[in-house]
Protein backbone atom coordinates (compact mmCIF):
# COMPACT_ATOMS: atom_id res chain seq x y z
CA UNK A 1 0.00 0.00 0.00
CA UNK A 2 1.30 3.46 -0.70
CA UNK A 3 0.44 5.96 2.07
CA UNK A 4 0.33 9.79 0.35
CA UNK A 5 0.72 11.30 3.89
CA UNK A 6 3.00 13.42 5.42
CA UNK A 7 6.11 11.59 3.82
CA UNK A 8 5.55 13.38 0.65
CA UNK A 9 7.39 17.01 0.80
CA UNK A 10 5.20 18.59 -1.86
CA UNK A 11 4.29 19.09 -5.48
CA UNK A 12 1.46 19.41 -8.24
CA UNK A 13 -1.15 16.91 -7.22
CA UNK A 14 -2.85 15.40 -10.81
CA UNK A 15 -6.26 16.50 -11.15
CA UNK A 16 -6.40 19.93 -9.56
CA UNK A 17 -6.81 23.15 -11.67
CA UNK A 18 -4.79 25.86 -10.65
CA UNK A 19 -7.49 28.90 -11.93
CA UNK A 20 -9.74 26.85 -9.26
CA UNK A 21 -9.64 28.18 -5.32
CA UNK A 22 -7.89 26.04 -2.55
CA UNK A 23 -8.93 23.26 -1.08
CA UNK A 24 -8.50 22.30 2.62
CA UNK A 25 -8.45 19.02 4.08
CA UNK A 26 -8.20 18.82 8.18
CA UNK A 27 -8.88 15.97 10.34
CA UNK A 28 -9.81 18.13 13.02
CA UNK A 29 -10.64 21.96 14.14
CA UNK A 30 -7.30 21.83 16.11
CA UNK A 31 -4.95 23.59 13.59
CA UNK A 32 -7.62 26.52 12.90
CA UNK A 33 -6.61 27.26 16.88
CA UNK A 34 -2.78 27.08 16.61
CA UNK A 35 -1.76 29.72 15.75
CA UNK A 36 1.53 28.70 18.07
CA UNK A 37 1.67 24.87 16.08
CA UNK A 38 1.32 26.21 12.33
CA UNK A 39 2.38 30.19 12.38
CA UNK A 40 2.94 29.50 8.23
CA UNK A 41 -0.39 28.56 7.87
CA UNK A 42 -2.33 31.48 9.93
CA UNK A 43 -0.06 33.83 8.48
CA UNK A 44 -0.54 32.64 4.82
CA UNK A 45 -4.50 32.43 5.43
CA UNK A 46 -4.15 35.74 6.90
CA UNK A 47 -2.94 37.07 3.98
CA UNK A 48 -4.89 35.62 1.49
CA UNK A 49 -8.37 37.04 3.64
CA UNK A 50 -6.31 40.66 3.92
CA UNK A 51 -10.09 42.12 3.09
CA UNK A 52 -12.92 41.09 5.12
CA UNK A 53 -14.41 37.91 4.15
CA UNK A 54 -17.99 36.03 4.77
CA UNK A 55 -17.50 31.95 5.36
CA UNK A 56 -20.38 29.71 4.89
CA UNK A 57 -20.44 26.94 6.95
CA UNK A 58 -22.24 23.84 5.71
CA UNK A 59 -23.35 21.55 8.94
CA UNK A 60 -25.44 18.61 7.52
CA UNK A 61 -23.04 16.37 9.05
CA UNK A 62 -23.23 16.81 12.38
CA UNK A 63 -27.45 17.57 12.02
CA UNK A 64 -26.61 21.09 11.97
CA UNK A 65 -25.78 21.51 15.10
CA UNK A 66 -25.41 25.06 16.77
CA UNK A 67 -22.71 24.30 19.32
CA UNK A 68 -20.20 22.99 16.11
CA UNK A 69 -21.12 25.83 14.18
CA UNK A 70 -20.42 28.64 16.87
CA UNK A 71 -16.35 26.20 16.92
CA UNK A 72 -15.98 26.52 13.18
CA UNK A 73 -16.85 30.51 13.68
CA UNK A 74 -14.84 30.73 16.52
CA UNK A 75 -11.91 28.37 14.90
CA UNK A 76 -12.17 30.53 11.53
CA UNK A 77 -11.79 33.94 13.68
CA UNK A 78 -8.54 32.49 15.28
CA UNK A 79 -6.89 31.51 11.75
CA UNK A 80 -7.86 34.94 10.24
CA UNK A 81 -6.68 36.87 13.27
CA UNK A 82 -10.24 39.11 13.29
CA UNK A 83 -14.12 38.35 13.23
CA UNK A 84 -15.82 37.27 9.93
CA UNK A 85 -19.19 37.51 8.94
CA UNK A 86 -20.57 33.88 9.13
CA UNK A 87 -23.65 32.13 7.34
CA UNK A 88 -25.00 28.86 8.65
CA UNK A 89 -26.15 27.41 5.68
CA UNK A 90 -28.54 24.15 7.07
CA UNK A 91 -30.73 23.41 4.03
CA UNK A 92 -30.19 23.76 0.14
CA UNK A 93 -33.40 26.13 0.15
CA UNK A 94 -30.60 28.76 2.47
CA UNK A 95 -28.02 29.04 -0.01
CA UNK A 96 -26.21 32.60 -0.04
CA UNK A 97 -24.28 34.12 -3.10
CA UNK A 98 -21.17 32.33 -3.57
CA UNK A 99 -18.96 32.93 -0.36
CA UNK A 100 -14.93 32.49 -0.77
CA UNK A 101 -14.82 30.70 2.31
CA UNK A 102 -16.41 27.75 2.91
CA UNK A 103 -16.69 25.36 5.25
CA UNK A 104 -17.95 21.70 5.00
CA UNK A 105 -18.55 20.42 8.96
CA UNK A 106 -17.78 17.04 10.45
CA UNK A 107 -19.84 14.54 11.76
CA UNK A 108 -21.76 11.76 9.75
CA UNK A 109 -20.22 10.88 6.34
CA UNK A 110 -23.60 9.70 4.97
CA UNK A 111 -25.57 12.11 6.81
CA UNK A 112 -23.78 15.38 5.24
CA UNK A 113 -23.73 14.23 1.71
CA UNK A 114 -27.33 13.81 1.68
CA UNK A 115 -27.16 17.76 1.69
CA UNK A 116 -24.07 18.40 -0.36
CA UNK A 117 -24.63 15.72 -3.14
CA UNK A 118 -27.46 17.79 -4.11
CA UNK A 119 -26.67 19.49 -7.62
CA UNK A 120 -27.72 22.15 -6.05
CA UNK A 121 -25.68 22.47 -3.23
CA UNK A 122 -22.59 20.92 -5.82
CA UNK A 123 -23.14 23.74 -8.34
CA UNK A 124 -23.13 26.76 -5.42
CA UNK A 125 -19.55 24.72 -4.11
CA UNK A 126 -18.41 24.77 -7.23
CA UNK A 127 -19.36 28.90 -7.71
CA UNK A 128 -17.41 29.45 -4.71
CA UNK A 129 -14.58 27.60 -5.57
CA UNK A 130 -14.75 29.68 -8.96
CA UNK A 131 -14.09 32.76 -6.99
CA UNK A 132 -10.77 34.29 -6.83
CA UNK A 133 -7.91 33.11 -4.07
CA UNK A 134 -11.58 31.06 -2.74
CA UNK A 135 -10.69 28.22 0.31
CA UNK A 136 -13.08 25.19 0.32
CA UNK A 137 -12.20 23.81 3.78
CA UNK A 138 -13.35 19.89 4.86
CA UNK A 139 -13.21 19.28 8.57
CA UNK A 140 -13.10 15.18 9.27
CA UNK A 141 -16.15 13.99 7.43
CA UNK A 142 -15.86 17.24 5.22
CA UNK A 143 -12.39 16.23 4.05
CA UNK A 144 -13.94 13.38 2.88
CA UNK A 145 -16.35 14.95 0.99
CA UNK A 146 -13.97 16.62 -0.81
CA UNK A 147 -12.51 13.61 -2.38
CA UNK A 148 -13.80 10.10 -1.96
CA UNK A 149 -13.09 7.10 0.71
CA UNK A 150 -14.66 4.72 2.65
CA UNK A 151 -17.56 5.87 5.50
CA UNK A 152 -16.44 4.60 8.65
CA UNK A 153 -19.82 4.21 9.64
CA UNK A 154 -20.53 2.27 6.72
CA UNK A 155 -17.79 0.11 5.62
CA UNK A 156 -19.51 -2.49 4.01
CA UNK A 157 -20.13 0.02 1.46
CA UNK A 158 -16.50 0.21 0.27
CA UNK A 159 -15.44 3.29 -1.46
CA UNK A 160 -17.79 5.55 -2.61
CA UNK A 161 -16.82 8.86 -4.54
CA UNK A 162 -18.28 12.38 -3.36
CA UNK A 163 -17.09 15.96 -4.83
CA UNK A 164 -13.51 14.06 -6.02
CA UNK A 165 -12.33 17.63 -6.11
CA UNK A 166 -9.23 16.33 -3.93
CA UNK A 167 -8.30 13.26 -6.49
CA UNK A 168 -7.35 11.06 -3.88
CA UNK A 169 -8.84 8.85 -1.33
CA UNK A 170 -9.17 10.04 1.91
CA UNK A 171 -9.62 8.61 5.52
CA UNK A 172 -9.27 11.04 8.73
CA UNK A 173 -7.85 10.07 12.21
CA UNK A 174 -7.10 6.37 11.53
CA UNK A 175 -3.50 6.95 12.26
CA UNK A 176 -3.85 4.30 15.70
CA UNK A 177 -5.34 1.91 13.70
CA UNK A 178 -3.25 1.29 10.70
CA UNK A 179 -5.48 2.91 7.94
CA UNK A 180 -7.96 0.61 7.59
CA UNK A 181 -10.23 3.05 5.44
CA UNK A 182 -7.42 3.32 2.53
CA UNK A 183 -7.54 -0.66 1.93
CA UNK A 184 -4.69 -1.38 -0.11
CA UNK A 185 -5.04 1.04 -2.39
CA UNK A 186 -3.54 4.73 -2.64
CA UNK A 187 -4.82 7.29 -0.22
CA UNK A 188 -4.03 10.17 1.91
CA UNK A 189 -4.25 9.51 5.73
CA UNK A 190 -4.55 12.50 7.89
CA UNK A 191 -4.09 12.00 11.53
CA UNK A 192 -5.32 14.68 14.51
CA UNK A 193 -4.27 17.96 14.10
CA UNK A 194 -3.31 17.46 10.60
CA UNK A 195 -4.60 18.41 7.23
CA UNK A 196 -3.07 19.13 3.73
CA UNK A 197 -3.59 22.54 1.89
CA UNK A 198 -3.67 21.90 -2.35
CA UNK A 199 -4.38 25.11 -4.64
CA UNK A 200 -3.22 23.03 -8.01
CA UNK A 201 0.03 24.76 -7.72
CA UNK A 202 1.44 22.89 -4.82
CA UNK A 203 -0.23 20.66 -2.36
CA UNK A 204 1.46 21.20 1.52
CA UNK A 205 0.71 18.67 4.13
CA UNK A 206 0.08 20.73 7.53
CA UNK A 207 1.15 21.74 9.86
CA UNK A 208 3.68 24.49 8.89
Amino acid sequence: MRLWNRSVSGGMIPGLCSSMGALLLLADSQLLFRKDKAPGFHRMMQTRFADPVEMAYVGAANDNDPVFYELAREGVNSLLGRDCRSCFVRHESELPPPCPLVVLAGGNVAQGWQMIGQVSVRDWLMRCRDLADSVVMGISAGAIHLASGVDPEQPEKGVQTFLDWFPYRVAVHEENEGWPSLGGGEGAGIALGEGIWADGVEHRTLPF
